[in-house]
């Protein structure tokens, strides 16, 4: 199984998610499972990259390249929007190997709000640092949209995409599902201490946040070299093959 069979599997399978499709599997990026996770191919950086979009086509997507051409006949097709993201940060960015895009409640509201991610929790102050915002342009089937993305982007390994949902890259698919995971519940976090209402909201003195990101840049990539594993164990515990 390769790393993007992985990272599919993980993410399909074991995000928490109140979506659940007929079979009782969850859907994590809630609109129906139109997520995208997306890898380079490794043999050539010419060659095009696989992708599957939903639990049920994983590592069978279709193999395409960055002009969005299909390189080989499938049954499948390219998501337009999930194109346009993901063809654009992989262009840019050469450590990009994996992108991970989703549409979760979680993240679509907190990228609705006019503060955006707060650093109320420490899954907020682990992804702070890394994390970058892009202004909400429509649907993303504008290729034009692609420089703007890629500028807001930068150099992070995370971008809240405003009202749309949360994205993430990683050199690894390790990496990738960590950035996220951080993401994700620092979202989730987020939405369930606002319902106590803003003025309650503890934000983490500067110190800490300054602590956690001097943290971040001397220990970057251990957990995910902890927590992968584990993931991978616990999927084939619960979901062989």
């Amino acid at each position: 199984e390769t790393f993007v069979e992985h990272i599919h599997r993980v993410v399909y399978e074991l995000w928490p998610s109140p979506f659940r499709d007929a079979d009782g599997r969850p859907l994590p990026a809630g609109d129906e499972g139109l997520g995208y996770a997306v890898a380079r191919a490794e043999a050539d950086e010419q060659e095009p990259w696989r992708a599957p979009r939903r639990y049920e086509d994983r590592a069978q997507g279709p193999e395409y390249d960055l002009d969005g051409n299909i390189v080989e006949p499938t049954e499948y097709m390219i998501n337009p929007a999930g194109f346009t993201i993901h063809s654009a940060i992989h262009a840019a960015r050469e450590d990009a190997k994996f992108v991970l895009h989703v549409h979760t409640d979680a993240g679509i509201a907190v990228a609705s709000t006019k503060e955006g991610l707060l650093p109320i929790s420490q899954h907020a102050l682990i992804a702070l640092p890394n994390l970058a915002y892009h202004d909400y342009e429509g649907i993303a089937l504008d290729l034009d949209e692609r420089e703007r993305l890629v500028q807001d982007l930068g150099d992070k390994k995370a971008l809240m995409l405003w009202n749309h949902g949360t994205l993430a890259v990683g050199e690894t698919a390790a990496q990738c599902w960590m950035m996220i995971f951080y993401l994700e519940r620092a979202c989730a976090i987020q939405v369930m201490a606002s319902a106590q209402g803003r003025e309650h909201l503890r934000i983490a003195p500067d110190h800490a946040i300054e602590t956690v990101k001097q943290q971040q840049a001397i220990a970057s990539g251990v957990g995910a070299m902890l927590a992968w594993p584990g993931c991978l164990r616990k999927l084939d515990r619960e979901s062989p093959g």
